[in-house]
């Protein structure tokens, strides 16, 4: 993620959004056969995408 940020940092964007998206905690358990608790599994999702651990990064930028 670092290396991402500075590159578009040093052409002179700045972020309007920085996000991850593509890791689903409950489609993991799904295809495994395992059973998630609901609370559980939303509570490790939000700690994932807080974290900006998706395998999908997806930046907003503008350039002033």
């Amino acid at each position: 993620i670092e290396a991402y940020s500075e590159l578009h940092k040093n052409a002179g964007f700045t972020s309007s959004l920085l996000q991850t998206n593509g890791l689903d905690v409950a489609t993991i358990f799904e295809c495994s056969g395992n059973e998630l608790n609901r609370e559980l599994g939303a509570s490790l999702q939000q700690l994932i995408d807080s974290k900006l651990y998706g395998d999908l990064l997806r930046g907003f930028w503008q350039k002033p």
